[in-house]
């Protein structure tokens, strides 16, 4: 398994490439720059939804990935990490 530091290096590098591509797909569709691109607003506008579907379900798993993560700090787990060791020593102090 690789550790944590490289896992989230090679999650945010994927990313920003990802990213960079999808830009470049919805460029070109809303420039008519795609093939078979029609003049027609209807055509231009399904088009855009079928450029916009897979960026947007792209990043749904972008997301998914980044919490599934392993040892990944989140600031919940440092919340309720903190608020378990004030409880112990609280119980450490009455003791």
């Amino acid at each position: 398994m690789l550790p944590p530091s490289v896992s989230e290096l090679l999650f945010w590098s994927a990313t920003a490439v990802c990213a960079v591509a999808q830009v470049a797909v919805v460029r070109a569709a809303l420039a008519g720059r795609t093939p078979g691109a029609s003049p027609t607003l209807l055509a231009r506008a399904r088009e855009f939804f079928w450029v916009l579907l897979p960026a947007a379900l792209l990043a749904l798993l972008l997301v998914w990935t980044w919490h599934s993560l392993p040892a990944r700090f989140t600031p919940t787990q440092g919340v309720s990490a903190a608020r378990a060791d004030a409880s112990a020593a609280a119980v450490e102090v009455r003791t």
